[in-house]
């Protein structure tokens, strides 16, 4: 499958970083368009449609089906990393400084087919928090 390939692509571009895929949601697709990134695959798509990259620089988000980067903030340019709930879904929010507010729905197992629960969400929020503080 196409995604995890882009995952271990990432890996191996990133070494060091935590990595995992997410999937295209509406919401992802207008924080993106608020922060001046077209992306319109990622308008309808449910399916595992980006990677999530997170090290000592930043954050960056990869389109999961074509291998190039769909957009990166230094952590100075990050307001705030948050998990939150709604309609039973669990995502990481990454919310910039520019106002975008960019909601994660992470696969399971940061490759998985289904989609993290709470308690994985939590898990990388902190990990994701660490590297940012860090930074």
């Amino acid at each position: 499958m196409r995604p995890r390939r882009t995952l271990a692509a990432v890996g191996a571009r990133r070494r060091g970083w935590w990595a995992g895929l997410a999937h295209g949601t509406p919401a992802l697709y207008a924080g993106l368009l608020a922060e001046g990134t077209y992306a319109p695959r990622l308008r309808r798509s449910r399916r595992l449609a980006v990677v999530v990259a997170a090290g000592p620089p930043g954050l960056e988000l990869w389109d999961a089906r074509r291998e190039t980067q769909l957009a990166g903030w230094p952590w100075a340019s990050v307001a705030s990393v948050r998990a939150d709930t709604r309609d039973g879904t669990s995502a990481m929010v990454v919310e910039t400084l520019a106002g975008a507010v960019l909601p994660l729905v992470l696969a399971a197992g940061g490759a998985g087919r289904g989609v993290a629960d709470a308690a994985e969400v939590g898990d990388v929020v902190g990990w994701v928090r660490e590297l940012r503080d860090a930074g």
